[in-house]
């Protein structure tokens, strides 16, 4: 009788606990999309001139790839892209491209599987820091082949407010917004140049991303470069 009495309770204190853990996993279940509180379209965080840097009315054909943005257009949610050209003639492409659910099944499609989807060969060349008027920000850098266009890449990426690289530092911050009930949205920052010298072109490209940072007003600036806490 006294076992029967024990085994009901037991049972009693199972069913309790699934219940509970049912209720539990429904309350801390990411509610909140921070995509709701975006509402400049990524287009208008671009400037028109940036340092001496001024938008290629013009847009010269060699620095596009229109199958390429025709392809990133259906991946993301928001698009946006821009070329600056400068007095010496030298060209960078900044495309933005945003998800408003940066999680695992849409996540930031990156570069080194965007392009080559396109016929691209992408070499891996470093991850690196730039410094930046008063703080360091890490990018990856690759350089991408496809006949004779040749096409250094620096790339970044946000995913909610915090600036991040793929890996460990964006599963640690969707862990953070995942206990705060939050689901964080993702941006991709990709600066390019055409050239066969890539080292020349990243020096080209980290000069004007330093002149991009100094040219936007803070929210723009919070927006494309994230922050690395709150």
């Amino acid at each position: 009788m006294e076992k029967l009495t024990v085994k009901i309770i037991l049972q009693a204190v199972l069913c309790v606990l699934m219940v509970s853990s049912y209720f539990i996993v429904d309350y801390v279940k990411p509610n909140k999309k921070i995509s709701a509180e975006r509402t400049t379209l990524l287009a208008d965080t671009l400037p028109d001139s940036v340092g001496e840097w001024n938008v290629d009315k013009q847009q010269v054909n060699v620095i596009e790839n229109q199958e390429l943005q025709d392809t990133v257009s259906r991946i993301y949610s928001d698009v946006a892209s821009k070329t600056y050209v400068n007095a010496n003639n030298q060209r960078v492409m900044v495309s933005l491209a945003y998800v408003s659910d940066q999680s695992d099944a849409m996540g930031v499609h990156l570069p080194e599987v965007c392009y080559p989807a396109q016929g691209f060969i992408v070499e891996k060349v470093d991850s690196i820091s730039l410094k930046l008027n008063d703080r360091d920000l890490p990018v990856n850098r690759i350089n991408a082949v496809a006949g004779e266009r040749r096409e250094p890449i620096i790339y970044w990426t946000v995913t909610g407010n915090y600036l991040t690289l793929p890996g460990n530092s964006t599963k640690l911050i969707q862990l953070k917004y995942a206990l705060s009930r939050k689901v964080p949205d993702g941006l991709l920052v990709r600066i390019s140049t055409i050239g066969e010298d890539r080292y020349q072109e990243y020096k080209i490209q980290e000069e004007f991303i330093n002149d991009l940072y100094k040219s936007l007003k803070e929210k723009s600036r919070a927006r494309l470069f994230g922050v690395t806490s709150e």
